[in-house]
């Protein structure tokens, strides 16, 4: 009875070990893959998806994953911001991994609201640990190239988003929006923690992003950091499926 009650102590301890989370790999290059595997193999947290998937083919739901990693191409920025719509929606985080730091390829890659960026050229293990980890916990990631670029945009187009008073004026209802932008979460996400309609989520995060004259939610996000609008992401527990 002491073995069998050991066995079922020990059946407990192991079920309730955190299981690594699936990152996919939407990329067409054979290289970039074989790498990301390489590098995610290395994470105790996080196991790649072994299946060659596209940013089309991503969330078909064939396979179940907690992350994507889509390469990103400034032909398709349209498809890749459905993409991030479509995760959003079920709870899928997007990280682009963009190759150039070109101002122009910057300024298209993040128009993408996705959750993380990487720079192709900077990747790491180390590096790819910590942006996923960050994601993970609820935070944006962005390399110091992204976040200088955010920054210089938002600097040129504050001086409308910004009341004589010199703060963006935003109804406590829209600070609440603001906030779960920050936090990364779809319209029906926000939809849900508000209890109010998508259709009302939806309006809410139009106004915002109007009146911080941001065109997407990545850079109204960094609005709202710069200027302490919110508090940082990470203090609370993300959205769970």
């Amino acid at each position: 009875m002491l073995h069998e009650a050991f066995q079922q102590n020990g059946h407990r301890q192991h079920s309730t070990e955190r299981q690594p989370q699936t990152v996919a790999v939407a990329t067409e290059s054979e290289i970039v893959r074989l790498g990301l595997f390489s590098m995610l193999d290395l994470a105790s947290d996080f196991q790649p998806l072994r299946h060659r998937v596209t940013p089309g083919t991503a969330v078909s739901g064939e396979y179940p994953v907690d992350f994507v990693i889509a390469e990103f191409d400034g032909h398709f920025v349209d498809d890749l911001k459905e993409l991030t719509e479509k995760c959003r929606n079920d709870s899928i985080s997007v990280l682009l991994l963009v190759s150039s730091t070109d101002r122009e390829e910057l300024d298209l890659a993040i128009q993408v609201p996705a959750q993380g960026f990487l720079l192709l050229a900077e990747l790491t293990p180390d590096e790819l640990n910590t942006a996923l980890s960050k994601v993970a916990a609820g935070s944006v990631h962005l390399p110091p190239v992204f976040a200088n670029r955010l920054l210089t945009r938002a600097r040129r187009e504050e001086s409308s988003a910004l009341s004589p008073q010199g703060r963006t004026t935003l109804t406590p209802r829209e600070l609440q929006t603001l906030e779960l932008l920050v936090e990364g979460l779809s319209n029906k996400q926000i939809a849900r923690r508000l209890a109010i309609s998508q259709h009302g989520a939806k309006r809410l995060v139009a106004n915002v992003l109007s009146k911080l004259n941001c065109h997407n939610r990545t850079m109204a996000a960094a609005v709202a950091l710069r200027e302490h609008l919110v508090s940082r992401p990470g203090s609370r527990a993300r959205e769970t499926r």
